[in-house]
C-alpha cells in the first residue's frame, strides 16, 4: 500500500512538473483571447486586444518584434503581463511612442534577447544601451538576457531595479549599481550565474525576497548602512557564498564572520552556504532562525544552538546534505519544514515544548534512523517522513506519536523519558585558555551512577567541539548527548616582531616574515595563524599584511607597511651671493621627483626650515635664492614617488640624505 501511494505521489509530482514546464513555455499566449487579432512579426505572430489596446501575447517562434503604434486601426497602449515569456528565439523588440504601460514580467525566459528599443518620443519609457527603463519611475525594467558583454553600469539617477530585471543573465560578471538606487524588487538578480560579488551602494533601503537566489558563483555580498529592510530567502542556493559583509553603521543588520544577523543578534538571517567550516554554534543571543537561513550549506556536519532559540522557520536547514548532527533548543516552540533533503542526518531529538511537526519536515532525509519524540507532540501531516525509509520513531506508549507511527506503518519503540527530562548544563561554550575546560551536567531528579552515566571526552583543551553522552542505567534506557564548544580565543595584546613600517625599494617583491607572540607564547604560522599579503609588493607604495588567526585563536589583524623609493645623495653644494647651488645624484627608477630642505639650524627646526620641490626626476641641480648673506645653511634632499590611493594623490618619500652645509657670500 505504501509503495502504491508513493508511486501515485511520484506520478502526481511528475504531472505537476510537466504542467509547470508547459506553463513556462506557453506563458507568452496565456492571456490571448479568441477575439484578439494577429499581427505578423518575423518568425511568428503577435496577438492584440483591440478593446484594451494591449499586445497580449506572442508565438514562441518570434525572432524580431517591431510593434507599431496602431494595429487594425487601434492604438497600441499596453504590453500585457507575460506577453513574451518563453519566447526562446526572440532577439530584439521595439516599442512605439504610444505605449503607456508595460505590465510586469514581460520578458522572463527569453534567452536569445539581445536588445530592447523604445521610440525616442515615448513619454514613459526609454532604452539606454539597449536596456529598458521606465523614465517616469526612474526604474530599470529589463536587461536583455543575451545582451553582449560581461559588465554593466546601471544608469545614474535610477532609483528602482525592477522585478526580474537581470534574471538569468548568465554572461554578466559584474553590475555597478549607482548611489541613486533606493529599492531592489524581488528576484532582480536571480540566476545571474557569473556574478562573483555584489556591492549594494549607500542609499539602498529595501531589498525584496529572492534577489540573489540561484547565483551559483556568488562569493561575497556587501550591504550598506542605509539598508532598512532585507526580505527573506535572498541567498537561497548560492553554493559558493562565503561572506555577507554589513556596514558597521547599519542600524538593522550586522554580520559576524560573514554570517548575517539582526543588529541585536536575536535573528539569524543567513549562514553563507559556501563557508568551509564543518561546525557552527548558533550564538546564545539568537531567538529566531529565519527562512532558508542555512539552506544548501553542504559543508556543515554539526550544528548546535542554545536553549534561547524559540522559532525555526521554513527551509532553515533544507538541503544541508552534509549535516550529520544537530541539537535543537529545549526552548523551541515553533518549527516549520526545516530539514528536507538532509541526506546524512541519522538521528534527531525533538524538544518537549514543540507541539507539532509540520508536513514534509524530514522529506528526503534518506539516512534518518532515529527520531526521539516528546509525549504530547502532534504529527499532523502524513508526509512528515516521506522518503525516510530507515526511520524509526521513539516515544511514549499511547502517545500521538505512536498513533502516527501505526497509521503510517512506521516502526515505533517505547523508551523511558530520560531524554526529555530537564538537563542542567553549567555552560555550553568556553574560551580557549590552554587548560582543560568542561561543563557540569546533571539530569533533573536522577542520580549519576545510579540512573545514568556520563561518557566524557579524555580532555577538552584545544578549540573545537566536544560531546558528552548521557546514557540511561537501571530503570532508565536511551541516551542523549550534550555538545559544548571550546571557542578560539580572540586575539588581544599581540606582540609582533620582524615587521618594519618602511622598506626601501629593491626592484623585487618585499615579503616580511613577522613573528607573533600572545601571552608570552610564540604562535606558529600555519597552525595558529596564516599570513596574506597585498598583490605586487614590488613598486613604491603602501601594502597590507593580514594575519588571520585559526585553531585555538580567532580574529584577524592588518598591518600596513610602505615601500619607499631609494634615497639620493648631495654631490655638490656651492655657495654664491645670497644663494646656494645644489647638485645631487639622479635616481631613475620608481622616483617622480625630489624634495630639498634648507635651514639655518642643523636640527631643521620648524621655524628655520624651508622646503622646495623638484617635480622631475631628470633634474639634478637647483639654485636656492633670496638667502641671507654670510649665513651658514644646512641642506638635505630626499626622493619621492607620487601614487594614487582610492582616487587621491599621495607622495611617498625616501629617507633624507646626509646633511651638507655652506656659508653664503
Amino acid at each position: 500500500m505504501k509503495k502504491t501511494f508513493r508511486l501515485l505521489t511520484f506520478l502526481f509530482i511528475l504531472l505537476i512538473t510537466l504542467f509547470v514546464s508547459a506553463s513556462i513555455v506557453s506563458a507568452h499566449t496565456e492571456n490571448v483571447q479568441a477575439t484578439d487579432v494577429k499581427y505578423k512579426a518575423e518568425g511568428g505572430y503577435l496577438y492584440f486586444n483591440k478593446e484594451t489596446g494591449t499586445v497580449s501575447g506572442a508565438d514562441e517562434t518570434v525572432i524580431k518584434a517591431s510593434i507599431p503604434e496602431e494595429i487594425a486601426g487601434h492604438k497600441v497602449t499596453t504590453i500585457g503581463a507575460g506577453c513574451f515569456n518563453g519566447c526562446l528565439s526572440l532577439k530584439t523588440i521595439s516599442f512605439p511612442a504610444s505605449v503607456q504601460l508595460i505590465e510586469p514580467s514581460v520578458f522572463v525566459s527569453c534567452p536569445s534577447l539581445e536588445s530592447i528599443h523604445v521610440d525616442p518620443s515615448n513619454a514613459v519609457y526609454e532604452t539606454i544601451d539597449n536596456v529598458l527603463y521606465n523614465a517616469k519611475e526612474k526604474k530599470l525594467i529589463r536587461y536583455p538576457e543575451n545582451k553582449p558583454g560581461t559588465g554593466y553600469q546601471i544608469s545614474e539617477g535610477t532609483e528602482i531595479i525592477g522585478k526580474y530585471a537581470f534574471r538569468d543573465c548568465y554572461s554578466l560578471e559584474n553590475v555597478k549599481i549607482p548611489n541613486s538606487v533606493l529599492y531592489l524588487e524581488a528576484f532582480s538578480f536571480q540566476g545571474c550565474n557569473s556574478i562573483g560579488e555584489i556591492k549594494i551602494p549607500e542609499g539602498v533601503k529595501q531589498i525584496e525576497s529572492g534577489n540573489f537566489s540561484n547565483c551559483i558563483n556568488l562569493e561575497r555580498v556587501i550591504l550598506p548602512k542605509s539598508l532598512e529592510n532585507l526580505q527573506a530567502s535572498n541567498f537561497v542556493y548560492c553554493p559558493k557564498l562565503k561572506a555577507i559583509d554589513v556596514s558597521d553603521e547599519n542600524q538593522q543588520y550586522c554580520d559576524m564572520n560573514g554570517v548575517l544577523f539582526s543588529k541585536d543578534l536575536s535573528r539569524l538571517y543567513c549562514y553563507p552556504a559556501g563557508k568551509p567550516q564543518t561546525f557552527y554554534l548558533i550564538p546564545q543571543t539568537v531567538k529566531v532562525v529565519e527562512y532558508s537561513a542555512f539552506n544548501s550549506s553542504r559543508n556543515l556536519r554539526h550544528i548546535d544552538m542554545s536553549d534561547a532559540v524559540e522559532k525555526i522557520f521554513a527551509g532553515a536547514f533544507n538541503q544541508c546534505t552534509g549535516l550529520e548532527i544537530i541539537r535543537l533548543s529545549d526552548g523551541l516552540s515553533t518549527m516549520h519544514q526545516a530539514f528536507m533533503d538532509c541526506k546524512k542526518l541519522k538521528s534527531i531529538t525533538i524538544p518537549p515544548k514543540l507541539e507539532k511537526l509540520d508536513g514534509w519536515m524530514f522529506t528526503g532525509c534518506e539516512n534518518l534512523e532515529s527520531v526521539y519524540l516528546p509525549e504530547n507532540i502532534q504529527i499532523e501531516d502524513d508526509y512528515a517522513f516521506e522518503y525516510c525509509d530507515k526511520v524509526r520513531l521513539y516515544g511514549a506508549m499511547g502517545s500521538p506519536a505512536e498513533a502516527y507511527a501505526k497509521r503510517n506503518g512506521l516502526p515505533f519503540f517505547d523508551i523511558s523519558q530520560i531524554q526529555y527530562r530537564k538537563l542542567s548544563v553549567s555552560a555550553s561554550t568556553f574560551r580557549y585558555n590552554g587548560r582543560d575546560q568542561r561543563p557540569k551536567i546533571s539530569v533533573e531528579g536522577l542520580s549519576e551512577g545510579k540512573d545514568y552515566s556520563l561518557i566524557k571526552p579524555d580532555n577538552s583543551v584545544r578549540a573545537g567541539s566536544y560531546t558528552v553522552e548521557i546514557k540511561g542505567m537501571g530503570d532508565y534506557t536511551g541516551s542523549r548527548t550534550v555538545t559544548y564548544q571550546i571557542m578560539p580565543a580572540p586575539i588581544s595584546n599581540v606582540q609582533i616582531t620582524g615587521l618594519m613600517t618602511k622598506y626601501t625599494y629593491k626592484g623585487k617583491a618585499i615579503t616580511p616574515s613577522p613573528r607573533i607572540f600572545a601571552g608570552g607564547k610564540e604562535l606558529r604560522n600555519g597552525s595558529d595563524y596564516t599570513v596574506s599579503y597585498s598583490k605586487g609588493r614590488k613598486n613604491v607604495g603602501i601594502y597590507t599584511l593580514k594575519l588571520a588567526f585559526r585553531g585555538d585563536y580567532s580574529g584577524s589583524l592588518s598591518k600596513q607597511y610602505t615601500i619607499v623609493p631609494k634615497k639620493t645623495n648631495l654631490s655638490k653644494l656651492t655657495a654664491g651671493k645670497k644663494q646656494l647651488r645644489v647638485k645631487w645624484k639622479r635616481q631613475r627608477t620608481q622616483v617622480t621627483g625630489y624634495q630639498i630642505q634648507y635651514a639655518t639650524n642643523k636640527k631643521f627646526t620648524k621655524k628655520s626650515v624651508k622646503t622646495t620641490t623638484v617635480k622631475s626626476n631628470k633634474t639634478t641641480s637647483k639654485k636656492i635664492k633670496k638667502l641671507k648673506a654670510k649665513k651658514k645653511y644646512y641642506v638635505r634632499i630626499r626622493t619621492y614617488k607620487t601614487i594614487k590611493i582610492s582616487g587621491h594623490t599621495k607622495r611617498i618619500y625616501s629617507q633624507w640624505s646626509k646633511v651638507e652645509y655652506k656659508k653664503t657670500r
